[in-house]
Parts: C-alpha cells; structure tokens; sequence
C-alpha cells in the first residue's frame, strides 16, 4: 500500500507530497526521492494506492498501473496518461482538465464530479465508469468505449464522440451543445436527445463492430507498445549518464590494441609476401634450370646418334 499524504499549501508536486511506502512496490523502490516519485511515475505499479487530493498536476503517469487506488480529490491538470491502466480507481470529484490520457484503461472507474475540461481520451476504456454529473465540455472522446457507463447530468458541450460506443450508457439529463458523434453507436433512448444525437451524426449501430474481444486485443496491442517505447526511454535516460563514461573509458585501451593488432597483422602479411615472392623466383630459378639441363642431355643424345649415322655412312661407302 503506498500512503500519498498532503501537507501545507498546494504548491509542486515534489514539495506538496509525503510517500510513505508500507510495502515493497514494483518499478518504484524505496530509495526514490520525492520528487521523481510523485512527478515521474511512468510504468510504476501502484496498485491500490492512496493519492487522495494529491496534487500531481503535470505529472506523467503513463503505462502506469493504478488498478483500484484512490485518487479522490486529486489534481491531475495537465497531467500525462498514456495507456495507464485505472480498472476500478476512484477519482471522485479530480481536476483532470487538460488530461492527456490516449488510450487509457478506465473500466470501472469511478469519476463521477470529476472536471474533465479538454481532456484528450482518445480510445479510453471508460465501460461501465461512473461519470454521473462529471465536466467533458470539449473533452476528446473518439474511439472511446462508453458502454453501459453513466453520464447522468454530465456536461458534453463540445465534446468530440466520433465514432464511439455509447451502447447501454445513461445518457439522462446530458447536456449536448455542439456535441459531434459521427459514427458514434447509441441505443433506443428519450426521442428528443436521440434525434439531437442523431443530428451530430450519431447511428443506432456503427458501420463496423468489431467487438469487445477484438477492441481489447487491439488497445492491448497499442498499450504494450506504447509502454515498451516509453519505458525503454525512460531506462536508458537512467543508466545512459552511468554507462557512456564507462564505455569511453574502455574506448582508448580497445583502440589501442585493436591498432597495435592491426600493425602485427600488417606486418606478418607483409612478410608473408615478400616469402612467397622470394620463394616464386626461386622455384622459377629452380624450374629453368631443370629445363637447360634436360635440354642439354637431349641435345647430347642427338649429337651420340649423329656420330653413329656418320660411322655407318662411312662404313657403307668403304664396302
């Protein structure tokens, strides 16, 4: 469990927050400072944790996982989300305006009062949420999967529900001015606000259902690699200060020998050649020399067999 407790005056996040951690925590260990605890928790597993009227504006929480905790009253303005996975959370009465939170997992969640003023929920998971009189004026809902979830009073003037999955949501008491739902998916509901939605661009079916399943494997797919990117910036910017002195320390002694190597090879193939060459002219030498001598015996031979004709002309004429 992890304690988020605020003390004195709302001011940054590193001075307005005291951690205290009960347990081991994945991905956040206990020799964190403050300040890189409560402003940087990308990839951190806060399962169950406690940041009730926290203030973590600006904050990037991104592929982080806060499934069940508490963030009541907390201040998240501005803050950075991506793919955070919030199954369950409570942000009861939060200041999310401004939130950027693509592609973020919210089944469940409980976010009803919250101000989600401009906030960017881009493919969101907001199925079965509890968003009952939550602020989503110009709020960027496309893609997002509202099924079920209950909007009851809630403020979606301007709001942006282009292609998105109203299926099942209470949709009682809304507040619709300038909404766009092009291609959005809503249900049999009250004929004065399903002829409104209808006049956004609203259908009773989408031209394409894919399906819970498919949409879960697709947002997986999107998440894991988005967090993948995220977390493997997030490790080198950490061990890259430690690790580039080290290898410039090794770069001058592997130089130095790799070089010193280099002039042996250099060496031993120069001698090799010059070898190889010396031992061609000899072979040449050798070759020619072989050659006179046979050349010599031949013409010896031919010179014996011209005698024994001319001793045998000889001896013919005298008979």
């Amino acid at each position: 469990m992890l304690d988020v407790i605020p003390y004195g005056k709302p001011g940054p996040v590193a001075s307005s927050l005291i951690v205290t951690a009960r347990d081991t925590i994945e991905a956040v260990s206990d020799s964190r400072s403050k300040t890189e605890l409560s402003g940087d928790l990308r990839g951190a597993a806060l399962t169950g944790a406690i940041f009730r009227n926290a203030d973590l504006r600006q904050a990037d929480l991104s592929c982080a996982n806060l499934t069940g905790a508490d963030l009541s009253g907390a201040q998240l303005d501005a803050a950075t989300a991506h793919a955070v996975r919030m199954r369950g959370a409570t942000l009861a009465g939060a200041q999310l305006e401004s939130l950027q939170a693509r592609d973020a997992d919210l089944e469940g969640v409980m976010l009803a009062g919250a101000d989600l003023r401009g906030a960017d929920l881009r493919g969101a998971i907001l199925l079965e949420a509890d968003l009952r009189g939550a602020d989503l004026r110009q709020a960027d809902l496309r893609h997002s999967d509202l099924r079920r979830a209950d909007l009851t009073d809630a403020l979606l003037d301007g709001a942006r529900l282009d292609m998105a999955d109203l299926a099942g949501a209470v949709l009682t008491g809304i507040s619709h001015e300038g909404i766009s739902a092009a291609g959005a998916r809503v249900q049999a509901m009250d004929a004065a606000l399903a002829e409104a939605l209808a006049q956004a661009g609203a259908q009773q079916r989408p031209p394409l259902q894919i399906g819970r399943l498919a949409a879960f494997v697709v947002g997986l797919c999107l998440s894991s690699a988005r967090a993948a990117r995220t977390l493997g910036r997030h490790a080198w910017s950490a061990i890259g200060p430690t690790i580039g002195p080290l290898v410039e320390r090794m770069s001058g002694p592997a130089a130095a020998g790799l070089g010193k190597a280099a002039s042996a090879t250099q060496r031993k193939l120069t001698a090799t050649a010059r070898a190889t060459r010396a031992g061609a002219a000899l072979g040449m030498g050798a070759a020619i020399d072989a050659a006179a001598q046979t050349g010599r015996r031949l013409l010896a031979r031919a010179a014996q067999g011209g005698a024994v004709a001319a001793r045998v002309q000889e001896e013919a004429r005298q008979r």
